[in-house]
């Protein structure tokens, strides 16, 4: 075969970094061997040299031997909360409390007042740990933040409609006696 046919089966440069042009790699440079691999084992060459934070070893078609350094690995994310589990936490806590709270109630619709008094708050807080949403109509707050603020007062609404009806005892409906 002739250095012509090849050069046709070696791999060619179609995009370079800074610091790969930095080094002197330009597109539609042809690769002969990286870190001394050859075409057939690059993609291997290359993953080893970035997980051993190596640098690569670049020789060219053109008889020219570039050495571009190795990449600064970047972290994979910021450190994030586990807020789904928060979530899950909260919603497992708050059906408790309202379980809990159902016996002593003493109008209809305490049960439902109480929900849309804690909730929007516990929500408020979580969103406060949660960063990645941005803010909106100009608030400062997330979208579920000002949902929340919007649900609260809805609440402290339902409770003082509430006070306002007379106080009842809510009992359990029981199944009469049947009769012989």
């Amino acid at each position: 075969m002739s250095l012509r046919e090849q050069q046709s089966f070696l791999p060619v440069v179609t995009r370079v970094d800074p610091a790969a042009a930095r080094a002197g790699l330009t597109v539609g440079s042809q690769v002969l061997r990286i870190n001394g691999a050859e075409p057939a084992e690059i993609s291997n060459a290359l993953l080893e040299a970035y997980h051993r934070h190596l640098p690569l070893i670049v020789e060219t078609a053109r008889g020219d031997t570039l050495e571009i350094p190795a990449a600064e690995i970047q972290p994979r994310s910021l450190p994030v909360h586990p807020t789904q589990i928060y979530s899950a936490i909260n919603a497992g806590l708050l059906a408790w409390v309202l379980w809990n709270f159902y016996p002593y109630r003493r109008r209809e619709g305490e049960v439902t007042a109480l929900l849309l008094t804690l909730y929007p708050l516990t929500r408020f807080l979580l969103e406060i740990v949660r960063v990645d949403e941005a803010a909106v109509f100009g608030t400062g707050l997330s979208i579920s933040q000002n949902i929340s603020l919007v649900l609260c007062v809805v609440g402290v609404g339902l409770w003082a409609y509430l006070r306002r009806l007379p106080r009842a005892r809510v009992d359990f409906a029981r199944p009469e006696p049947a009769r012989r």
